[in-house]
């Protein structure tokens, strides 16, 4: 079950979670295909006074709604 106060406080465990249900069916292209993904907002998300995530938000969630529309 998923709790939204967790992926609140923990968005990129929100991406985890869709990648690898899609990685699980075999939907992906290529076994690599979303590191540089969850890789830049891992990062962004550890150390968000470092990286300007509330600017970033947006773009996150823009890029994981593409891979949702795209594979789901």
């Amino acid at each position: 079950m998923a709790d939204a106060d967790y992926f609140e406080g923990h968005p990129i465990q929100a991406a985890v979670l869709v990648v690898s249900y899609i990685h699980a069916n075999h939907r992906e292209s290529g076994p690599y295909q979303f590191d540089e993904f969850l890789n830049k907002y891992e990062t962004i998300f550890e150390y968000p006074d470092e990286n300007n995530a509330a600017d970033e938000v947006r773009n996150y969630i823009d890029e994981l709604s593409a891979i949702v529309e795209q594979y789901i």
